[in-house]
């Protein structure tokens, strides 16, 4: 189309149209170039804040056992100690937290940041216990 018109513009005789619509072409063409690095970085970023394996609370022995991450199920109650990463998807049900940790990865994708704090009555005193012998 931008050759259409800077060959429609040369027909013309107007060489600063066609100049013109040359160089708005080459700014666009750079910034779609530019948007794609950004996006294919902060997809990239994502990749990295990924956790590899989950500390998932044992119903039998009521202690802490080390899972991939991929073998999580629905209903299984996480360990996460301070400092970690959540592994997955999943509703908070015991202690106090700061969630900054997800922002990573909405860091990635918007620059913005947001902290939020959460605080939940103990599940178990056992369950208690075995959380804060990690930390």
């Amino acid at each position: 189309m931008v050759l259409i018109a800077a060959i429609g513009a040369v027909a013309l005789q107007d060489f600063t149209e066609a100049a013109a619509v040359s160089f708005l072409f080459a700014i666009s063409s750079t910034l779609e170039s530019l948007a794609n690095a950004r996006a294919r970085n902060a997809l990239a970023s994502l990749v990295n804040v990924r956790t590899e394996n989950a500390h998932v609370l044992n119903e039998n022995t009521k202690e802490g056992v080390v899972l991939p991450a991929s073998a999580v199920m629905v209903g299984m109650i996480l360990m996460v100690a301070s400092g970690e990463t959540i592994p997955c998807d999943g509703e908070h049900v015991f202690g106090t937290a700061n969630f900054h940790g997800m922002n990573h990865v909405m860091n990635a994708l918007t620059s913005l940041h947001c902290t939020f704090n959460k605080t939940v009555k103990a599940l178990s005193s056992k369950v208690a216990q075995q959380s804060t012998s990690r930390n």
